[in-house]
């Protein structure tokens, strides 16, 4: 796998998948030892992966993670014991960084014997674009406020302090900068936090590939702004629903909702 190009901030990393693989693609877990019915019911979607197969986290895997002192906390260590076991099944297994989960990094690797993307991928079969798949947070372009605050929260800085600081400390200053994260967003206009149209037109020119993200909680379909390529967004992950999307790799992804395959709805509403 080698890093290709970044856009709107970030990093695009190339990686080759077969033609006919068979990869499972999820967004948007939010795990939680305080949620045990959503760790039984991402447990039973691993359990059901095809062997052999691929699996793609498209980013927020877990509701916050602080870094290396979190591992240490025996309630966070279910999930990444669940998905050590899918290396033994022969299930290769990619964890891309949400906005809730940018500080996973080497030490979760080797903890649950996956790969950790600090980014997004572009999926190449044969020399040949297949789909891109970000988290879906850069896609909000107009969102300026957060876009500035991610710059700050993903600096290095601020990524050593979380991997010295005691997890309950760090815990707790993340609790408040949170509390103020939902109050500021009650005073902006919340057409801003919508994905831009200018962002997807700007993916379907640049890489010439159908689009698969998350990050918005909704399942849906559309054409890429002025481009023949198509979008696709994934839902958020449910007990209720499991929502995730299946991909033979050269055909379209199918989306999966109660373990039955159901038509991707319509396109979303965007900003500029």
């Amino acid at each position: 796998m080698i890093e290709a190009r970044s856009m709107f901030g970030t990093r695009i990393h190339d990686i080759d998948f077969e033609v006919g693989a068979h990869v499972t693609f999820v967004s948007d877990l939010h795990l939680d030892p305080r949620w045990p019915e959503k760790t039984a019911a991402f447990a039973a979607l691993l359990a059901g992966l095809p062997e052999a197969s691929k699996l793609v986290i498209a980013g927020d895997l877990f509701e916050f993670w602080l870094g290396r002192t979190q591992l240490r906390v025996p309630a966070w260590q279910e999930v990444p014991r669940l998905l050590e076991t899918l290396a033994r099944r022969g299930i290769t297994c990619y964890v891309l960084h949400g906005n809730r989960d940018f500080q996973l990094d080497a030490d979760f690797e080797r903890a649950s014997a996956t790969t950790v993307i600090d980014g997004g991928l572009r999926i190449v079969s044969d020399g040949a674009t297949q789909l891109v798949v970000l988290h879906g947070d850069e896609l909000c372009a107009n969102d300026l406020a957060y876009q500035k605050s991610k710059r700050w929260l993903r600096s290095r800085f601020l990524t050593s302090v979380l991997h010295r600081t005691p997890y309950a400390w760090a815990h707790g200053l993340v609790q408040r900068g949170r509390a103020k994260s939902r109050a500021s967003q009650q005073e902006r206009d919340p057409t801003t936090m919508l994905v831009s149209r200018a962002a997807l037109a700007e993916v379907g020119r640049s890489l010439e590939a159908d689009l698969l993200f998350g990050h918005v909680h909704q399942a849906a379909s559309d054409a890429l702004p002025g481009s023949g390529r198509h979008y696709f967004v994934l839902p958020e992950f449910e007990s209720e629903r499991y929502g995730h999307a299946r991909w033979i790799v050269g055909a379209s992804p199918r989306l999966v909702l109660r373990g039955r395959e159901e038509p991707w709805p319509g396109g979303l509403d965007l900003s500029a």
